[in-house]
């Protein structure tokens, strides 16, 4: 069992530490080890260095783009042939990147290294404020914040979020759920949400 001793966060007022357990690869990354368990290539080591040095992850749209592009163009089909039609446009459509030392290849990106795919189907009405979250955090200097360029914030902007906005899975669903009245207030709210899911 690894274990490592995790001190109290300022402005707390325990001050006991805590000790929390981590898992095997926890553990691995926590001692910079390059390889869990026995022996890996060198053709691995170079791939696994190369991911390490590229960064943070970075915001990869083009699925999202070609998605849309097709939905835009099949509205009132039903949904079975819209999805399958926005397949075949990302399919057709989307780049091919193959890098040195893959043997098994495709990504949803054209570099190499660490990636966040956008779902604008299931999170459109939040994009805006997941792509400006990440854009703070990375002005506030977090490692590993999401990076958005400054194209990735036009295309969020200009093309996914006006379509996408409120006809993502998320606000449908719950438009879709069975209305019962608040047992504090008696104001009609889905029915999946109650009294413990208040904060």
């Amino acid at each position: 069992m690894n274990t490592t001793t995790i001190a109290p966060s300022e402005g707390t007022t325990t001050t006991a530490a805590r000790t929390r357990v981590l898992s095997t690869q926890e553990q691995a990354i926590a001692e910079n080890k390059k390889v869990l368990t026995g022996t890996a290539s060198d053709r691995v080591l170079r791939m696994f260095e190369a991911i390490r040095a590229s960064g943070p992850p970075r915001v990869a749209l083009e699925r999202a783009v070609y998605f849309t592009e097709s939905f835009k163009t099949t509205e009132g089909q039903p949904l079975v042939l819209r999805w399958a039609h926005a397949l075949k446009n990302i399919a057709e459509k989307m780049s091919v990147a193959i890098f040195d030392d893959e043997l098994i290849v495709g990504r949803p990106c054209t570099w190499f290294g660490k990636y966040s795919l956008v779902y604008p189907e299931l999170d459109g009405t939040i994009i805006q404020e997941g792509a400006k979250a990440f854009i703070e955090a990375k002005k506030a200097g977090a490692p590993d914040a999401v990076t958005v360029t400054d194209e990735d914030k036009q295309i969020i902007d200009e093309v996914l979020f006006p379509y996408w906005k409120g006809k993502d899975f998320t606000p449908n669903f719950i438009k879709a759920l069975p209305l019962r009245p608040d047992t504090c207030s008696g104001v009609l709210i889905p029915r999946m949400w109650g009294p413990s899911f208040r904060s």
